[in-house]
């Protein structure tokens, strides 16, 4: 673990404008000194990129899992209104909006609905699958997670994030 954390605090500080570092970081915050670093260093990465390239869906659910309940709402309401409002269809603006209610746990039923209507649209789209994917694991419906995950990775198979998550949700279902 420490030195996943040593990896993704030089990662955020390299690479500021990716957003799931920031992500897979706040996960690894363990214990208050661990989340007093971790938040130390989004704050200190964060400050070095322009407030539109930031990635707000990421930093939502980071600052959730950090415990910082009022900057997630913040920037969770900054998110759906910059990145969702840009969606080019209304597929696309139902997954995005999905996307954001998963990363802080919020309306997850509602995040369902939206997700599956998306995937309705255009069932093979691996972005929709992937948000499906999160939105059942924030449910706690691990099963789903994973074969969402599974299936947005066949789709897409050199998106290693997709791959990723696809390894991150097998291993939660296989540790309980």
């Amino acid at each position: 673990v420490d030195g996943a954390l040593s990896r993704l605090r030089q990662h955020i500080r390299q690479e500021p404008h990716d957003g799931y570092g920031y992500w897979l970081y706040a996960q690894l915050a363990r214990g208050d000194d661990r989340r007093a670093m971790v938040s130390s260093d989004l704050k200190a990465s964060i400050a070095t990129i322009e407030e539109q390239d930031l990635p707000l869906d990421f930093l939502s659910a980071a600052w959730r899992i950090l415990g910082d309940q009022e900057r997630s709402e913040q920037l969770f309401a900054a998110g759906v209104q910059r990145d969702c409002s840009r969606a080019r269809s209304d597929a696309s603006r139902k997954n995005c909006e999905a996307w954001y209610q998963a990363m802080v746990g919020d309306g997850l039923e509602e995040a369902e609905r939206k997700v599956t209507a998306a995937l309705n649209h255009s069932p093979a789209r691996a972005e929709f699958l992937d948000t499906l994917a999160v939105v059942c694991d924030s449910a706690g419906n691990a099963e789903g997670a994973r074969n969402a995950s599974w299936e947005a990775a066949r789709h897409s198979p050199d998106d290693v994030y997709l791959f990723t998550q696809a390894l991150r949700f097998q291993a939660a279902l296989t540790e309980d």
